[in-house]
């Protein structure tokens, strides 16, 4: 398995509570002010006249999609309420299942694992789809079509680093990690650190050894800067790894 592979791929899909577009709306929020019109999405606007609330989690794809939605919400003659950027997958996901919300996008492995407690995947993204609708409708949550969109939790490696530790699968990662713990510090978000299908699930399928302290939880933006950067330190002299910096606080993780 290549070093850029570590999530179940997962397909994207339209979340929407089971009452319906009923618009229950949040106390907290802001219209969508956007000016948008009708093209080849809302016409006739059958959505005349109805309040509705899209939501989303906090990071970055989300936002935009939990945007989209909205803008083709009003296309269609709603009066739409944003309330994305919710911190966390279960707040935004409690937001649709409470009706406080009306839609969201989400991810099939995120809900099979994390808010279903499967622990076994299921391959096939059509079949995965399938079962996580099938078992959502009780929670009183319908998940429309699968989008044509594949969302995968990744390890990424310093470049020099990789070069230098013969970094190219996630094999090689598990190998470094116990013949030299030291060199290898792996960062990444809250979620990504204790979810099945993030760092935990892979430690287990690969056999890692991480040491203890060497996992930094941060932000998912400065992941990809304190990675490219080697941890934000200069190597050891004589060329050894560079040492771990100080703690900070995804949907990503990346070997330093």
């Amino acid at each position: 398995m290549r070093l850029a592979r570590v999530r179940t791929a997962v397909a994207g899909a339209l979340l929407l509570a089971a009452a319906g577009l009923s618009g229950c709306g949040l106390t907290s929020g802001s219209p969508l002010a956007d000016s948008v019109q009708p093209g080849s999405i809302g016409k006739g606007r059958p959505l005349e006249g109805a309040q509705l609330t899209v939501t989303s989690k906090e990071f970055t794809e989300q936002i935009i999609l939990g945007q989209i939605m909205g803008l083709v919400f009003k296309a269609a003659g709603a009066e739409v309420l944003d309330r994305t950027n919710i911190q966390g997958s279960i707040g935004a996901r409690e937001a649709v299942k409470s009706g406080a919300a009306d839609g969201m996008y989400e991810y099939t492995g995120t809900a099979w694992i994390t808010y279903l407690g499967h622990t076994k995947r299921v391959v096939d993204p059509h079949q995965q789809w399938e079962a996580v609708r099938e078992e959502d409708r009780r929670n009183g949550i319908t998940w429309l079509s699968a989008a044509p969109l594949n969302n995968t939790y990744a390890l990424v490696a310093n470049q020099a680093n990789a070069q230098k530790y013969r970094l190219r699968t996630l094999s090689d990662v598990a190998r470094l990690t116990k013949k030299d713990p030291g060199a290898a510090t792996i960062c990444g978000g809250s979620e990504f650190s204790v979810r099945e299908d993030g760092l935990p699930g892979v430690a287990k399928t690969y056999g890692f050894a991480l040491r203890r302290g060497n996992f930094k939880k941060m932000d998912d933006g400065v992941v990809y800067t304190q990675v490219g950067g080697g941890g934000g330190r200069r190597p050891r002299a004589g060329g050894g790894p560079p040492p771990p910096p100080g703690p900070h606080k995804t949907e990503s993780g990346g070997v330093w």
